[in-house]
């Protein structure tokens, strides 16, 4: 049975708050409505009373997305440092009895407040709950939480919120997608949480995937996604069809079989640009179906 996250392995989480993220890709900006003296009245939480690297990382997201700070607020969403204090969680525990948690990773230039304003609309009435993981800690590409990291730091919380196996739905838009799959052999490795795999317009690719070769080389073995289930998404007017557009996505699909993974379902949106599948409900409600079939309550 699921309880509350009291925190990724620190003491002390704080309420957060704001407003939905943009439709528009990886630039996640606001449609807030005006701010209440409700809100004005609760500031957000120092980033450099503490001066961790962690705490730094969440003053400069509150400050970037103000509006999807105060909507997981309003929300009973919970913030917190990871356990080693690098990066924060955005935090949301399933409603009883479901025990079924949305694992969240955000787009290159948003953050974990902007992916939870995207969640939470279309799985408040399902019950499920949210965790989103902040993976990029500055503006250099360079300064990302590596697939190890992450996967360690979601593991982290699902234990704690003792969430089981398969209960989790892992999902990763644009090049956070890039990430995915070594995350997901991660889990096959190891605790196996995620029930289904959702990658959003970021293929696997040499050099820009971390773990490509251990998962997709034979450095983990012949089949490191044995048993791992697949949602894989593209949009047809993507700017980039060889990274993140459907030719990206047709070659990772054949990847992703060829090392024992099954992809349930391709979702092709013909008009469809880069960020379409969180912002077109049918293609989330195709995937939760699919998640809500393979880890029944």
């Amino acid at each position: 049975m699921a309880r509350p996250l009291a925190a990724l392995g620190v003491a002390g989480v704080v309420a957060v708050a704001g407003c939905a993220a943009s439709d528009s890709g990886d630039e996640a900006a606001s449609r807030a409505p005006a701010r209440t003296a409700a809100t004005a009245a609760s500031p957000a939480p120092s980033a450099t009373a503490s001066a961790t690297p962690g705490s730094l990382v969440l003053g400069n997201a509150i400050r970037r997305a103000p509006a999807a700070y105060r909507f997981a607020r309003a929300r009973g969403a919970r913030v917190g440092l990871t356990y080693e204090r690098t990066s924060y969680y955005v935090y949301l525990p399933p409603r009883s009895p479901n025990t079924k948690v949305i694992v969240t990773m955000h787009g290159y230039l948003s953050t974990a407040f902007d992916d939870f304003a995207h969640w939470y609309p279309r799985v408040a009435s399902r019950g499920y709950g949210i965790l989103a993981v902040h993976w990029r800690l500055g503006p250099r590409s360079s300064q990302s939480t590596s697939p190890a990291r992450l996967y360690a730091q979601m593991r982290s919380a699902l234990r704690t919120a003792r969430i089981g196996v398969g209960d989790a739905l892992l999902h990763a838009y644009s090049s956070a997608a890039y990430r995915i799959y070594g995350v997901a052999a991660l889990d096959r490795r190891g605790s196996r949480f995620f029930g289904l795999n959702v990658a959003a317009a970021g293929g696997a690719r040499p050099f820009f995937s971390p773990l490509y070769r251990e998962v997709f080389g034979g450095g983990y073995g012949p089949r490191p996604l044995l048993g791992s289930r697949w949602v894989l998404f593209c949009g047809g007017r993507d700017p980039y069809p060889d990274a993140t557009g459907c030719r990206a996505m047709f070659r990772t699909r054949g990847l992703i079989r060829l090392r024992g993974g099954i992809v349930d379902r391709f979702i092709l949106d013909p008009q469809g640009n880069h960020g379409s599948f969180l912002n077109t409900q049918r293609h989330v409600d195709a995937a939760l179906e699919i998640f809500a079939r393979l880890s029944p309550l």
